[in-house]
């Protein structure tokens, strides 16, 4: 009976897996899959949604004009619509307010539980905000 070698089998394999051996990508993965990744995507969504809301309490008088979505619109009319007076979108700002709170608690959440996951919803959520 003769052995059948399964050299090419194992170099094929060790072909197909020299890039996950690379450090260069361990790195970036070891990065990519940091706390710290999360805490800047974190910072990045706050500020972004900070800066929003200045510019919704700055420029109150054209928020009828260039706010598209129906929710919001739907928000500001509960409060009589903007007319240049900030008590009118306070229903507006306030939900802008928790939605961004309620992301942020649920990124720590996941980041407590499943950092790879953590990573998987903070990265994009944080490049939709730009």
């Amino acid at each position: 009976m003769t052995r059948v070698s399964s050299a090419p089998y194992v170099t094929c394999l060790r072909d197909s897996n020299a890039t996950w051996n690379n450090p260069q990508t361990n790195m970036l993965r070891d990065v990519l899959l940091n706390a710290w990744t999360v805490l800047a995507c974190k910072i990045a969504i706050g500020a972004v949604a900070s800066y929003d809301t200045y510019l919704t309490l700055k420029c109150v008088e054209f928020l009828d004009t260039y706010e598209q979505n129906p929710v919001g619109r739907w928000l500001m009319g509960l409060d009589g619509g903007p007319t240049s007076d900030t008590q009118q979108i306070a229903a507006f700002v306030a939900a802008k307010f928790a939605g961004t709170i309620t992301v942020l608690i649920t990124l720590q959440y996941l980041t407590t539980w499943r950092l790879k996951w953590a990573v998987a919803v903070a990265i994009p959520v944080a490049m939709l905000q730009l």
